[in-house]
């Protein structure tokens, strides 16, 4: 681990396989700075693939397959492929990437990471969704 992984902060302000963009990183060069508008920007790409009926939308087979890309950069490529225009233009429900509270929250930290600031991945278990099922939440946190 080099000196500068050793501190927290810096560690957690850097990408890791999950978040780095990789060759989609161009994308992210005009995203908004402040963090109500970075979520704004995740939800105007993903639809929640288990609630997307609420939003008017019956997701295909590819769709819902698509909700089990993990990394970042597989996530933007998708989303390129699917509309060109810049990120921070929401796309209709229908035309959004799908995923759980998992791919939110790592959508988010990759948009954070690229601009440098601290963010990570945070897994925790509620029950508070009814159906007496415990269900697995993922948020962004630093």
């Amino acid at each position: 681990m080099s000196s500068q992984m050793t501190e927290p902060r810096a560690y957690y302000a850097a990408h890791g396989m999950m978040t780095d963009p990789r060759e989609q990183t161009e994308l992210l060069n005009h995203l908004p700075a402040d963090l109500r508008g970075l979520c704004g920007v995740v939800q105007g790409l993903m639809i929640p693939a288990e609630d997307a009926a609420l939003y008017g939308v019956d997701l295909s087979k590819v769709q819902r397959k698509d909700a089990h890309i993990r990394p970042a950069a597989d996530m933007l490529r998708l989303v390129r492929r699917l509309d060109s225009r810049p990120l921070a233009q929401p796309r209709p429900a229908g035309e959004r990437i799908s995923g759980g509270s998992r791919d939110f929250a790592l959508l988010l930290s990759c948009f954070l990471r690229q601009q440098g600031r601290p963010a990570r991945l945070r897994p925790g278990y509620v029950t508070y969704l009814g159906d007496g099922l415990v269900h697995d939440q993922w948020i962004c946190g630093d």
